[in-house]
C-alpha cells in the first residue's frame, strides 16, 4: 500500500466525514477500489473506536487526582545550597570541582548539580513506574483486550452475526419494548416483519438486536450495528448472501449502519421478511 494512502487512513477519525474532504480524495478512492486498503481502513477504524470507547467508559479510581498531586509535591527537588568558593579555600576545595572548570566565587559546586540531576531523572522514572499513569495504562490495556477479543474487521459478516448472537443475554428481562429502542438503530422500512423486542448487543459492537415475527415466515433476528464496511448493497438483496447452517443471512448498509437479517430456513423464508422484488412467502 502506498505510504500516503496508509497515513491518510490512519489519520481518519472514527465515525467522521474526513474521507469527504478534498485533501483525502485519493485516500477515499483507494478504499473504494482496493481490497487491501479497505480492510486496513476497517481495521484502523475498529481499533480507534474500541480504544476511544474503553477510555471514555473506564471510571477513574477514587481520589486519583489527590494522590497524583501529593506524589508530585513529594517529588519536588530539594534546592541545594550554593557553595561559594573563596580565594582562601580554592586550593583545598579544588579537588571537589569536576570537569576542569575554573573555580569562581559565585559558581556552585558541580558535584551538587550532578547529584540533583540524577535524583530528578530517577524520581521521574520512579513516579511513572509506581503507577503515575495507571489510569491511562489501564484504559489502554482494556482497549487492547477488547480489540483482541473482537473478530477481525474483515471477518465475514455471517461470522460477526454469530458472535453478536453469543453476546445476547438469555434472560427474558433483558429484552425491552420496541418503543424504547435507540432511534439511530431503528428497524428500516424495508423490513416487513414486526419487531417485538430488542436488546443491546454488548461491548463488542455498537448496535442492537431485534426479535422479528412474521405471521407466515415465522421468527428471525435483525442486527442493526454501526460498522464501517464499504461495498455492501444499499438495500436488502433479493437473494441472501448466505444460506448455510440452516439459516439465510442477508445484509446491507445505510450510511454508517449495517443491517444483518438472520432467518431460520432458506432463501424463500428470507424473502418473507424483506421488501424486495421477489414474490413474498405464501
Amino acid at each position: 500500500m502506498d505510504k500516503r494512502i496508509r497515513e491518510g487512513i490512519e489519520a481518519c477519525r472514527p465515525d467522521s466525514e474526513d474521507l469527504r474532504s478534498p485533501e483525502m480524495a485519493d485516500v477515499a478512492a483507494a478504499i473504494d477500489r482496493d481490497l487491501e486498503a479497505r480492510r486496513f481502513f476497517d481495521s484502523v477504524q475498529g481499533w480507534d473506536a474500541t480504544i476511544s470507547e474503553a477510555m471514555e467508559s473506564l471510571p477513574l479510581p477514587a481520589g486519583l487526582s489527590e494522590r497524583l498531586l501529593a506524589r508530585l509535591k513529594a517529588e519536588e527537588p530539594v534546592t541545594e545550597p550554593v557553595v561559594s568558593v573563596t580565594a582562601a579555600s580554592r586550593s583545598s576545595e579544588a579537588t571537589t570541582l569536576v570537569g576542569g572548570m575554573s573555580p569562581d566565587s559565585s559558581v556552585p559546586v558541580a558535584s551538587s548539580d550532578r547529584r540533583w540531576s540524577r535524583r530528578q531523572r530517577w524520581s521521574r522514572r520512579q513516579w511513572i513506574g509506581a503507577g503515575g499513569c495507571s489510569a491511562i495504562a489501564a484504559s489502554l490495556l482494556i482497549g487492547v483486550g477488547i480489540f483482541l477479543a473482537r473478530p477481525p474487521a474483515d471477518s465475514a459478516i455471517e461470522n460477526l452475526a454469530e458472535d453478536w448472537s453469543k453476546q445476547l443475554s438469555a434472560d427474558p428481562a433483558a429484552w425491552r419494548a420496541v418503543q424504547s429502542a435507540p432511534p439511530e438503530f431503528a428497524v428500516p422500512a424495508t423490513i416487513v416483519a414486526s419487531p417485538v423486542s430488542w436488546q443491546s448487543i454488548g461491548k463488542m459492537a455498537k448496535g442492537v438486536a431485534y426479535k422479528l415475527t412474521h405471521e407466515k415466515a415465522g421468527a428471525a433476528m435483525l442486527y442493526v450495528v454501526r460498522l464501517a464496511r464499504p461495498g455492501l448493497p444499499s438495500a436488502p438483496p433479493n437473494t441472501p448472501q448466505s444460506t448455510t447452517g440452516g439459516q439465510a443471512v442477508g445484509y446491507w448498509r445505510s450510511g454508517k449502519v449495517i443491517y444483518v437479517l438472520v432467518v431460520p430456513g432458506d432463501e424463500r423464508n428470507y424473502r418473507g421478511f424483506v421488501r424486495t422484488g421477489a414474490v413474498p412467502l405464501a
